[in-house]
């Protein structure tokens, strides 16, 4: 037996829903850690104490840095100074501990085994360029016919959208058109009736489902009924608007494909949802 949820059963199922959470109180959060004012008070003092100036009178000023300090504790020791490779030659006169001299030895020891600059070329904006070994840019050019290659075999063309061997197109809803698409796909086929004979009341064109033959016959005419009858199509959907249930052809009979036993969802079905 089908059920479902009915007006009165989702409006139960949300009240047990809230009922299992506690309410939100401005402030705080899901945490059992709240803040309280207490701790907010040790927190707007500690921030307001990270902001001062709390640098004693008598601090150093001016600590001249020497390069060949190897004491860690002195005012005078660099850390994390660059090693400079072996080999690289410093010259005599940047050999002190001067600013500028420290300076001049970390560039030179970053400038140690870089490639020389290209001469130069004339500027542009190439598609594309050459380089040499090092990785440098010595000239550039624009693409040619033969540097495109092609991409018919990749990509679908433009004039293939909608078109026979060729792709559906979009319509402005973002579907695929009802014509792009095999007569089955939104086949759906409306009965008068399914019964034994054909209904009193009939417009031309109108449709039943005759259960003795297991054919399908068309109105003619007003209340007239005519022709052989055709067999159902598995392709397609029936319903039946007499009782608006519907059908699939089954090959040998119509098979009914929704359901008319349905009762909707008790409170204490909910309730035994909800306590699981």
């Amino acid at each position: 037996m089908a059920k479902f949820l009915d007006d009165n059963g989702l409006l139960y199922l949300w009240s047990k829903i809230k009922a299992a959470f506690v309410s939100k109180e401005a402030g705080k959060g899901l945490s059992k850690n709240d803040l309280t004012d207490t701790l907010k008070g040790y927190y707007d003092a500690a921030y307001t104490h990270s902001q001062a100036v709390h640098a004693p009178s008598d601090a150093q000023k001016n600590v001249q840095v020497d390069w060949s300090e190897a004491n860690t504790s002195s005012d005078a020791y660099i850390k994390n100074k660059p090693n400079i490779p072996a080999g690289v030659v410093v010259d005599a006169a940047l050999s002190d501990s001067s600013e500028n001299a420290v300076q001049n030895k970390v560039v030179k020891a970053a400038l140690d085994g870089k490639v020389a600059a290209n001469d130069a070329i004339t500027g542009a904006t190439k598609t594309k360029i050459t380089y040499d070994a090092k990785g440098l840019v010595t000239g550039g050019a624009d693409l040619a016919a033969g540097d495109i290659p092609d991409l018919g075999e990749t990509y679908i063309k433009v004039d293939t959208k909608g078109q026979p061997n060729g792709v559906a197109s979009l319509g402005a809803d973002g579907l695929i058109p009802s014509t792009q698409l095999p007569s089955f796909v939104d086949d759906v086929v409306e009965l008068l009736d399914i019964a034994a004979s054909d209904p009193g009341t009939a417009a031309t064109g109108d449709k039943y489902y005759k259960t003795g033959d297991k054919k399908i016959y068309t109105a003619t005419g007003t209340n007239t009924w005519g022709g052989t009858g055709e067999t159902p199509e598995k392709s397609k959907i029936y319903i039946n608007l007499a009782t608006n249930i519907s059908y699939r052809w089954g090959g040998s009979d119509m098979v009914q494909i929704t359901s008319t036993d349905m009762v909707a969802i008790t409170n204490l079905e909910i309730d035994t949802v909800v306590a699981s």
